[in-house]
C-alpha cells in the first residue's frame, strides 16, 4: 500500500502522529437529484392527507417554508371532500401530497375516487408512506401524475418529487402514446401567433407553455378574469385558452367581457377555447353562448393542444389581426 507513519515525540509536551498514503483521486459522484427551481414551487396549493398528525404538522412547515399554500386533512373520506368541493369554490390544490396507509380509506382508494371525477382526474398525486410496500410502484402504476415517496423524506428529495410531478405533462407520464402530431403542427405555422392563457393555475400555464414552446408562438398569461381583461387589447391576440372555473370572475364572465371589448373596438372576433376539466354538455352550451368557439378538456394532450393552435390561430398562414384592421 506504501505510504508512511510518523512520530514526532518532545517531553512534556505530548506526541504528534502522522499518517500520509498515496491515495488515487477518485471523481465527485453525480448528483443523483435534479436541480430544483424552488421559485416556481412559491405560490402553489397543495392538499395534504394524512391520519397522523405530526406528519401534517412536519409536511406543513416544509411546504410553507417554500410559500407553498397547504391545506390539511387527517383521514381519507374529508381530504376526497376538500379536494373535490376546493374544485367548486376555485381554489383547487395544484397537487395532493397523500399518505399511503390509513384507516378507513387508503391512499390509494383516495387514488381511485379522485381520477373517477373528471375535475380532478389530472390532479398530480404525490403518495408517500413509511413503511417499505413491496409492489406499491406497479400498483400505482395504473394511474397517471401519481409518484411514490417513501418516508421520512429529504427536503430536496420531496422538493425534487413535487418539481417532477408539477412541470410535466399529462402526456409525458405515458410514453406508450407517441404524439405524432406535434411535429406537423409546428411545421404550419410559419408565422408568430400570440396566445393569452387565463387560468388560475400556475402549473397549467407552465404546463401550456412547454407544450407551446416548439411553436412560433408568444404566449402571455392572466391569472384570473379580472387580470386577463387588463391585458387583452381588442385585435392583439391571435387565440385565447380560458379556464371555466376562475375565482371572482369566471371564464363565462370574462368572455362576455371580452366580446364587448371587441365589438366596442370593430374588430374581428378573436378566437376563444375553454379550458377545463369537467366540460358537460350543459356547460359546452353555456360556452359557446358566452361567445367561446371550442372547448378542450383537462388534462389536455399535447396534440390536441397544438391541433387547436394549428386550427384556430395558424389560418393558414394569414394574420387575422392584419386582416381585421385592414
Amino acid at each position: 500500500m506504501d505510504g508512511e507513519i510518523t512520530l514526532e515525540s518532545e517531553p512534556g509536551h505530548g506526541s504528534t502522529f502522522g499518517l500520509n498514503l498515496p491515495l488515487a483521486t477518485v471523481p465527485a459522484p453525480p448528483k443523483s437529484l435534479p436541480e430544483v427551481d424552488m421559485a416556481a414551487l412559491r405560490g402553489l396549493r397543495a392538499a395534504v392527507i394524512d391520519d397522523l398528525e405530526v406528519n401534517r404538522e412536519v409536511l406543513r412547515r416544509r411546504l410553507q417554508s417554500w410559500g407553498i399554500q397547504v391545506d390539511l386533512a387527517s383521514n381519507g373520506q374529508d381530504g376526497l371532500a376538500q379536494v373535490v368541493g376546493a374544485q367548486l369554490t376555485g381554489s383547487a390544490p395544484d397537487i395532493v401530497v397523500l399518505d399511503h396507509s390509513m384507516p378507513d380509506m387508503s391512499g390509494v382508494e383516495v387514488i381511485e375516487r379522485l381520477r373517477d371525477k373528471p375535475e380532478t382526474a389530472g390532479t398530480p398525486i404525490l403518495l408517500m408512506s413509511s413503511m417499505l410496500h413491496m409492489g406499491i410502484e406497479e400498483e400505482i402504476s395504473q394511474f397517471d401524475r401519481v409518484t411514490y415517496l417513501r418516508k421520512p423524506a429529504r427536503s430536496m428529495a420531496l422538493a425534487s418529487a413535487l418539481s417532477q410531478l408539477l412541470s410535466h405533462a399529462p402526456q409525458d407520464a405515458a410514453p406508450t402514446e407517441p404524439d405524432a402530431a406535434a411535429p406537423t403542427v409546428a411545421l404550419t405555422l410559419d408565422r408568430e401567433v400570440k396566445l393569452l392563457v387565463v387560468d388560475d393555475s400556475a402549473v397549467n400555464q407552465i404546463v401550456i407553455r412547454r407544450m407551446l414552446s416548439e411553436l412560433n408562438a408568444e404566449v402571455e398569461t392572466a391569472n384570473d378574469g379580472d387580470e386577463a381583461i387588463d391585458l387583452f387589447t381588442p385585435g392583439a391576440f391571435d387565440l385565447v385558452l380560458m379556464d371555466l372555473s376562475m375565482p371572482r370572475r369566471d371564464g363565462f364572465e370574462t368572455t362576455r367581457a371580452l366580446r364587448q371589448m371587441e365589438e366596442k373596438a370593430g374588430v374581428d372576433p378573436c378566437p376563444i377555447l375553454a379550458f377545463s376539466a369537467m366540460v358537460l354538455p350543459d356547460e359546452r352550451q353555456k360556452a359557446l353562448d358566452a361567445g367561446m368557439n371550442e372547448s378542450l378538456h383537462k388534462p389536455i394532450r399535447k396534440a390536441e393542444l397544438l391541433a387547436a393552435v394549428q386550427h384556430w390561430a395558424g389560418q393558414g398562414g394569414e394574420d387575422p389581426r392584419e386582416a381585421s384592421t385592414g
